[in-house]
Order: structure tokens, then sequence, then C-alpha cells
């Protein structure tokens, strides 16, 4: 698939790879001309991000419904002014890639919990967006900083009127997406296994 088949107002992400680190940001196709493609760019807070950098390689992912995700891999994003507002560009004749999401199934939690993050550190209150037996991954309302050395412990207990599930995880953050509404969806992986979570998912 050509990103040139993207319709304007399409949803894509951009997945960028930064010193290891894994970010993810919504953004969307605004249009074509000449023989480009243009994006919305990514802003952090009011300032836009520049994506020409050596360190950062991006991806470009579209979510095809009913089938797997397109991603168009270590793509040449330029920086470019169309009528006075700036765009993210890119040849739109480059051809993307059918790619497998690996992972185990991912459970919906959507539970307001408290985390803590790091040693040291006062807990914090975060949503618990969803669990798996390989990770897990919480929202937070802002940006936790620097956090590639950071243990999340997370307490969460799963009752109902016939089953209950300690479910306490602890990871360790590998993604990071900066979510429409501003707030942080963080990705973990498990660090130390919880039997429980298999027959939570099962159960559920």
């Amino acid at each position: 698939m050509k990103l040139s088949e993207l319709e304007d107002g399409t949803a894509i992400t951009f997945e960028l790879h930064i010193d290891e680190k894994k970010f993810e940001f919504p953004s969307v196709v605004e249009f074509q001309k000449r023989g480009k493609i243009y994006f919305e760019p990514i802003r952090v807070g009011e300032k836009l991000l520049n994506v020409r950098n050596d360190k950062i390689v991006v991806n470009v992912i579209y979510a095809v419904e009913g089938s797997k995700p397109v991603m168009w891999k270590e793509l040449d994003v330029q920086e470019e002014v169309y009528k006075k507002r700036v765009y993210y560009t890119a040849n739109a004749d480059t051809k993307g890639k059918l790619f497998n999401r690996r992972g185990a199934y991912r459970q919906f939690v959507g539970a307001p919990v408290f985390a803590k993050v790091g040693t040291g550190k006062a807990e914090i209150q975060v949503m618990l967006k969803d669990i798996s037996t390989t990770g897990f991954s919480f929202v937070y309302r802002e940006d936790l900083g620097d956090t590639s050395k950071s243990l999340v412990v997370l307490p969460y207990v799963y009752r109902d009127d016939h089953v209950m599930y300690d479910l306490t995880v602890s990871g360790k953050i590998v993604r990071k997406q900066v979510m429409k509404d501003g707030k942080i969806l963080y990705g973990c992986v498990l660090v130390k296994k919880n039997e429980l979570i298999s027959k939570f998912v099962n159960y559920k």
C-alpha cells in the first residue's frame, strides 16, 4: 500500500524511536500535493516536534479495520510551510507493509488505581487501562519525564460477586504515547509474573 492511497482526514500514528525508546503520537493526513503527502505535525504543548534528527527513526502506522495494520518504516519526513501552516511531508509513492503487533491478549480494565513509579517517590493516581500476561498500560494526566530506569508497581484487586483476584503488577515502561486529550499512555512489560492474570483474563 502506498501513502498516496490514504485519503484526506485519515487517522494515522507516528511511531518515533529515540535512543532505544518508542513513542507514539496520533496524527491525520491533511492533503496531497505535488507527489507529497502532508500530515498534521506533532506538537508537545505548543512546540512543534522536530523529527529531522539522525537519532530519531520515524515510522507511520495506519490501522486497517478487520485486517493487520500497515507500517511505513524509517520514513523520510520533512517539514514544510504551506499557506503559512507547518506540515510534516513525505513522498506519497512510499510503500508500506502489513505487520503484526505481537503480544498476549490485553484485557481492558479502566480502573483508577494508585501507582508508584521509581524509588523514593510518592504514589500517583493513574488509570489502569489494560492488563495481559506479559504487560499492562496506564494513563496519567502528565508526562512523568525520564522513566527509562524506573520500576512501576501498581496494586490492583479485582472483585465481583463470585471471585477476587489480586492483580498487583510490577513492570518497566517501554512505550509512551501522547493521547488526543493531552494525557500520556504508558505501556509496560512485566518484570515479575502474576499467575492470576491469566485466570482473570479467562474469567472475563
